[in-house]
């Protein structure tokens, strides 16, 4: 049973993030919730830089956080499930130690879960480094699903868990080396969950790309292990669906992005061994659970890329690839004009081939065909099925999105785009569009918060899509109360600044949240170090105060 005061326990996995992890600490220390109704359980998968013992000093200061040293499992689901385990709060909020959270994260969510009766509540994420899915914090959504609210775009489990469902249904993170772990938690927890919330109007975790690019999602795959991983989550969307249409849609997002999606790039014009492996055991997969039934679902572009996997055409997947890379949009201000909060833009939009001309498409016995530029164009296992873009060519869109030059917060407005068709019966995918953007809406209903926001365009059709920042036209335009101005940048850009103080890329504290790294500990401190750990979980606070106290005493007198 949970403590009735404890609301929230934050489970953060470390092992050796260095100074990465002051960010987090710092962003723990300053949450709004009273410190007395979150606890933080760090679990130490065997660090080797000195963090175990950083982490160590750190809790004698902060009550209410607790540090658990396990020896080194080699990946993030062995000391998750040992900070869920150790977790006596009503709901459980999974972080990564190089990640922070904004000040009212823990305070807004909680507020969510509870109004909601929510067992899940996916709070926005900002990538750093990252992309996140804008589609997915447009608004609120207090009751989303599967089918509606894009929670398949972002399988992360940085997301508030009711714990007694975790437990109740015994979910928990596969341990060991493997992929897609997020995958199998977050899913099972979908399936599970008696209501799923979205909280959109508030960045809650801020998710972040390291410099040297550690993070395990982007370590090489090994192609047997992965595509079994894949198998793994595809049985447990079989366990909680039925033969059909859900399943088939369900399928689809592995299929175009843990699959198909991993047959793009330059590395396909001459593959190596690797790449050789992995094509096989992707057509090996695709054989075994993605049928025709599921290429329906994921649009011309993947579809063509399915075609060349099962026709077994490294050079047609090569071809592909490298179209795909060089699509480009090209996006040009007709107009600018701003009053009272509002931006209206005028654009010319054109999504191109890497030869620069537009996207063609084909008119024949009522249905629409994408025409290739070549050598797709007259290659002989492209069927017209797979240029058949009849249902998805009237989907095609504008997104202008504002993106803040500091905290990487984005948000957008998606315009439809009314392509240009000609009386011969043919479409290029060009022309111009009209946006009123809302500045004091389009933050999920609220006001566009304080400081610079570039505007990027993003234009899309079909499965192809390309952005760019959008050019300025005139000079500085006043946008009324509240806005100084929509601005053309020495770049030559259009930018928006907004009257405020902005937030900090990251938090940056007063004084050191985090001890300095120290010299490799002794035996004795790790020893005290456990010692506090019990503590904390068997003696009541007062008297643990007393007993910490006389245990720091001590390590200080045997350090001497």
């Amino acid at each position: 049973m949970s403590s009735p005061w404890v609301k929230v326990s934050v489970v953060v996995a470390v092992y050796n993030p260095g100074t990465d992890l002051d960010a987090l600490v710092t962003s723990l220390v300053a949450q709004t919730m009273a410190a007395a109704e979150f606890e933080v359980i760090f679990v130490d998968d065997g660090s080797t830089d000195g963090s175990g013992a950083r982490l160590d000093a750190l809790v004698v200061d902060h009550p209410t956080f607790h540090v658990i040293h396990i020896p080194n499992s080699g990946w993030p689901g062995r000391p998750r499930n040992v900070g869920i385990d150790a977790a006596t709060g009503t709901y459980v909020y999974i972080v990564d130690h190089d990640d922070w959270l904004g000040d009212e994260a823990l305070e807004r969510l909680y507020a969510r879960a509870e109004r909601n009766e929510a067992d899940v509540v996916v709070g926005r994420e900002v990538g750093h480094g990252f992309g996140v899915p804008r589609q997915l914090f447009r608004r609120n959504v207090d009751d989303a699903t599967l089918e509606k609210s894009h929670l398949l775009a972002l399988l992360t489990p940085h997301k508030l868990f009711r714990r007694s469902m975790l437990t109740e249904h015994r979910i928990r993170f596969p341990e060991g080396r493997r992929r897609l772990e997020d995958h199998v938690f977050v899913m099972q927890a979908y399936f599970h969950a008696r209501r799923i919330s979205i909280l959109a109007d508030y960045p809650c975790y801020h998710w972040v790309l390291r410099g040297d690019r550690s993070n395990a999602t982007h370590r090489r795959v090994d192609p047997e292990g992965y595509y079994q991983n894949v198998r793994e989550i595809l049985d447990i969307v079989d366990r909680h669906t039925e033969p059909g249409t859900e399943r088939n849609r369900l399928y689809a997002h592995w299929y175009r992005n843990k699959t198909l999606y991993k047959l793009r790039g330059r590395r396909w014009v001459d593959p190596d061994a690797h790449a050789r492996a992995l094509f096989r055991e992707i057509r090996l997969i695709a054989e075994e659970r993605f049928g025709p039934a599921v290429e329906q679902h994921i649009g011309a572009r993947f579809r063509i890329i399915s075609r060349a996997l099962r026709a077994d055409r490294l050079d047609l997947v090569a071809s592909q690839a490298i179209f795909d890379l060089d699509v480009k949009a090209e996006v040009g201000p007709l107009a600018v004009e701003s009053a009272d909060w509002k931006l209206d833009l005028a654009l010319s939009c054109r999504l191109t081939h890497p030869d620069g001309t537009p996207f063609t498409f084909a008119v024949r016995d009522g249905r629409t065909f994408w025409v290739p530029p070549a050598p797709l164009a007259d290659d002989p296992d492209l069927r017209p099925e797979d240029l058949d873009v009849t249902d998805e060519i009237g989907r095609s869109t504008v997104t202008v999105v504002l993106r803040h030059r500091t905290t990487a917060l984005e948000h957008d407005q998606v315009i439809k785009f009314t392509d240009h068709r000609t009386d011969s019966g043919v479409i290029t995918m060009e022309g111009s569009v009209h946006a009123t953007i809302d500045l004091s809406t389009i933050a999920a209903g609220g006001r566009l918060g304080p400081g610079i926001w570039d505007i990027r365009v993003h234009v899309a059709s079909c499965g192809w899509s390309a952005q760019r920042r959008l050019a300025g036209i005139g000079s500085k335009q006043p946008l009324g109360p509240g806005v100084t101005e929509a601005y053309v940048t020495e770049s030559g850009h259009l930018s928006i600044r907004v009257k405020g103080a902005a937030l900090p890329p990251r938090p940056t504290p007063s004084r050191p949240a985090m001890p300095p790294l120290p010299r490799p500990a002794r035996a004795s401190i790790t020893a005290s170090s456990a010692a506090r750990t019990m503590l904390r979980r068997v003696v009541p606070a007062p008297a643990r105060r007393i007993a910490r106290d006389a245990l720091h005493a001590v390590s200080s007198l045997r350090r001497r």
